[in-house]
């Protein structure tokens, strides 16, 4: 991907982020049900490529990559909405009687960079994190 490219990707996920989509919770709730979904159902594929890779055993790569993203992703699944409510606040004295509240809403775009020698979690863990975070919200585009 030369430069111009990668400045229009980042500028289109920009715009779609800017649309407000990724802003809903059941968007994020949506996107980690795919995402989930994925892993299991491409699960002998993505052991088929750690081993022609990096040589790893289909019980290594269950253990250290994919059940790891798949619990991740239940346990983020399993607290979100919680995560996600508002917060009740103290108001300063000089807006009395108002109430206060912490909303949590993402943030932007985020590039996740990931090493080589556990790619499936350490790309997809930091990717379920944004996705569940009150202060991002992520658009990927995996780069190869």
């Amino acid at each position: 991907m030369d430069k111009p490219q990668l400045i229009n990707l980042i500028s289109n996920h920009r715009m779609y982020f800017a649309s407000g989509m990724t802003r809903k919770l059941s968007f994020r709730i949506d996107k980690l049900r795919i995402l989930r979904n994925a892993i299991v159902e491409n699960e002998q594929a993505i052991f088929g490529a750690l081993k022609a890779d990096l040589n790893k055993p289909d019980f290594e790569a269950y253990g250290g990559e994919t059940e790891i993203v798949i619990n991740e992703i239940d346990y983020t699944l399993k607290h979100l909405t919680c995560w996600a409510k508002p917060k009740k606040v103290r108001t300063p004295i000089a807006y009395f009687p108002s109430k206060s509240y912490s909303l949590s809403e993402p943030y932007g775009v985020t590039l996740i960079i990931g090493p080589w020698n556990f790619p499936i979690q350490l790309m997809l863990v930091p990717l379920v994190g944004a996705c569940s975070s009150p202060r991002l919200s992520l658009l990927t585009h995996l780069i190869f």
